[in-house]
């Protein structure tokens, strides 16, 4: 910006008269400022652009990349309830059926011979939460299930079903444990083939219905398939198979945990499994 006294002294140096050269210095110093006015102006609506646009474009990309996670979600939502939603409402109903009748015959217990209609309906109780846990293990492979947390629930109960049937820590290092034999546990992959015999294929796998489980298992030629289970029903009692009851137990608490955690949902609601009255009914210290 020009000094106002050295306009001044310019214009008195050139013959103009005092009032004249301020009126002309102060119309110079005026000019000036509107010019780095404007020139200020220009810059703040440049900045003011530039701005708007780089903001501009950070809401568009990021709303862009919401849409389209929300777009993928949507869909993979869409392909893993297509490819298992059927089969977790089956696993709630196997699971509730296994579980009712482990509570039932702790308190009215009956032979458990897969031969007679109680023991194989015990059987297809027992194998049907595997058989079906397996199904949606094999679709959940087409699908991107980390989009819902209940679909690695299925995973989680699954393995822990498992444990209960086959591992240590359920029986507390019971000094009658035999894990050289089946007496009292099943071997992984055995219990793996049992429960693979409800899982049929008429154009799609599914799971067998009881009367064609009972027909399956009532054919002699079938029980292999069926191993060990046969063996460890036979003459079951508390008394006489313990540990077996135990991890009868310790499968059925999972199975009502996981219809109370899942069942809400659609609908069902789950009462509490009594693990220590469950459990004293055998006499085993």
């Amino acid at each position: 910006m020009v000094d106002l006294t050295s306009a001044l002294t310019v214009a008195s140096s050139v013959g103009l008269s005092v009032p004249t050269a301020v009126w002309l210095t102060k119309k110079f110093v005026s000019h000036r400022l509107s010019k780095d006015l404007e020139a200020y102006k220009d810059k703040l609506n440049r900045d003011r652009d530039e701005w708007q646009a780089a903001l501009r474009e950070r809401v568009e990309s990021a709303l862009g990349t919401k849409s389209a996670e929300r777009d993928y979600e949507f869909s993979a939502r869409k392909r893993l309830y297509t490819a298992i939603g059927p089969l977790r409402f089956q696993l709630v109903l196997a699971c509730r059926d296994y579980s009712n009748r482990i509570k039932r015959h702790a308190s009215k217990p009956f032979p458990t011979e897969i031969d007679g209609y109680y023991g194989c309906s015990f059987l297809y109780r027992i194998l049907r939460p595997f058989a079906v846990s397996d199904l949606i293990e094999r679709q959940m492979a087409y699908a991107d299930f980390s989009v819902d947390p209940g679909a690695v629930a299925v995973l989680r109960f699954r393995r822990a079903s498992f444990e209960a049937w086959t591992g240590g820590g359920v029986v507390l290092d019971h000094p009658d444990a035999d894990w050289h034999t089946q007496a009292q546990h099943v071997f992984s992959d055995k219990l793996r083939c049992a429960s693979n015999t409800l899982i049929m294929n008429d154009g799609r796998d599914r799971i067998a219905y009881a009367n064609e489980f009972q027909s399956f298992a009532g054919n002699s030629e079938n029980r292999d398939r069926l191993h060990p289970f046969p063996r460890l029903l036979k003459a079951f009692t508390f008394a006489a198979k313990p540990i077996l009851w135990i991890r009868m137990v310790c499968f059925g608490l999972l199975c009502n945990d996981y219809v109370r955690a899942e069942g809400p949902k659609i609908g069902f609601h789950q009462p509490d499994f009594l693990v220590k009255d469950l459990l004293q009914t055998c006499p085993d210290p």
